[in-house]
């Protein structure tokens, strides 16, 4: 079977590594990828039911697909997030770009303590710490 399919890839089988030739064989489609953020990021919303995953994509250096499920989330400054959540941030379509929360991002207010710099989220707006606090108290 290996030499068979091997035969039938010969014009092309120096161009692909098993794993590409893999994906070629599934006959899904694959969508040219010219490494620019807005072209990613197009990609990305086009395939929004499989969770802003990209598609199958053909690049100068071979054809690529993710191998797992990215977890990343449109930007909308209305919902919660927190450390280490990822978010497509298309507000400036000109130059979308793929944000990792860092440690200062706290998600929904708690009442817990915070410090200066923490972002934290309230009542769909999210908040700015100037000082450290021992305990927030939300009146």
């Amino acid at each position: 079977m290996r030499i068979i399919f091997c035969a039938l890839f010969t014009l092309t089988f120096f161009c692909f590594n098993s794993l590409q030739i893999r994906l070629l064989a599934n006959n899904g489609a694959i969508h040219f990828f010219d490494g620019s953020s807005t072209v990613l990021r197009d990609l990305m919303l086009s395939n929004s039911t499989s969770g802003l995953n990209p598609p199958k994509v053909d690049s100068a250096s071979g054809i690529y697909e993710p191998s797992q499920n990215w977890g990343i989330s449109l930007w909308n400054e209305a919902v919660s997030f927190q450390k280490g959540d990822l978010v497509l941030n298309n507000t400036d379509v000109i130059d979308p770009r793929i944000l990792e929360f860092g440690a200062n991002v706290r998600g929904n207010y708690m009442g817990n303590a915070y410090f200066s710099g923490d972002h934290v989220f309230c009542e769909g707006k999210w908040f700015f710490a100037t000082d450290d606090v021992s305990q927030a108290h939300y009146f």
